[in-house]
């Protein structure tokens, strides 16, 4: 009897493991979807001028993950968010706002989601 119940526990634990791990790794994937949907629909087509270089228009890419975020049914958000970016500078390009690139940190609910893309646009053939 005692083994019985031991092995019920024990079970209990692996299933409560297994789905923590699903949905932690289910978020990482949504946050990840998300911030490349985003990075990429906010790309400044007309600043590039290097083969090598991505512009973003940064303002309204902020705004745009933020609300694809919010509407994420992967997370339990509510306006008690915060929101961090880091951008990643071009070496390959002298200008400002060129980026090779971008960190997202959000913060809800005690939580802390991260995510990063890098972006590679390949070689120039000159």
């Amino acid at each position: 009897m005692i083994t019985f119940i031991i092995g019920f526990a024990f079970l209990g634990f692996i299933l409560f493991y297994a789905y923590s791990n699903s949905k932690q790794s289910n978020q990482n994937q949504g946050l990840q979807e998300t911030l490349q949907a985003a990075l990429l629909d906010h790309q400044d087509y007309s600043e590039r001028v290097e083969g090598k270089a991505f512009y973003l228009d940064k303002k309204n890419f902020e705004r745009a993950f933020t609300s694809a975020f919010l509407h994420n049914q992967n997370f339990n958000v509510n306006s008690n968010q915060k929101v961090e970016f880091s951008y990643l500078k071009s070496l390959s390009s002298q200008q400002d706002n060129a980026i090779s690139g971008v960190k997202v940190k959000v913060s809800v609910n005690k939580q802390i989601y991260q995510g990063t893309v890098i972006i590679e646009n390949g070689e120039d053939n000159n």
